[in-house]
């Protein structure tokens, strides 16, 4: 499975992908801090997951998903944040989870549990469910 992080605060990202890594540690997680720099890995690779801050310079993270559903029409979004008041605006890109910050290792499962385009595991690889 390929995941993908962004937060525009390097302590809050690296706390992100520690959480990330310990939920699923044989998956891909490819951090960013700038939504630019996640666009064009995204527009090159897979991506199955992404877990996004919303207050970030430049594009928020509601724009930021927007703009990737338009590459990966099934990328499941989780949105990361210490404000409670975007969730409502979380909606309408379909988000699989909204999550305040600081993300734990239990959240992320359980939010990979609980994804609107679930990712089945398979022995070696991980397969998206087709819906």
């Amino acid at each position: 499975m390929n995941i993908l992080a962004i937060d525009d605060n390097v302590l809050a990202l690296e706390e992100l992908v520690s959480s990330i890594n310990e939920a699923c540690p044989s998956d891909s997680v490819c951090s960013f801090s700038r939504p630019s720099e996640l666009l064009d890995y995204a527009k090159e690779n897979a991506c199955d997951i992404a877990f996004l801050d919303i207050e970030m310079w430049g594009m928020n993270g509601i724009e930021l998903a927007e703009k990737l559903k338009e590459i990966h029409d099934k990328i499941n979004i989780v949105f990361v944040t210490g404000y409670s008041q975007y969730a409502p605006d979380s909606h309408t890109v379909k988000a699989s989870g909204y999550v305040m910050k600081p993300v734990t290792k239990d959240v992320v499962k359980e939010i990979l549990e609980n994804l609107h385009c679930p990712v089945r595991t398979e022995p070696g690889k991980r397969v998206r469910v087709q819906t």
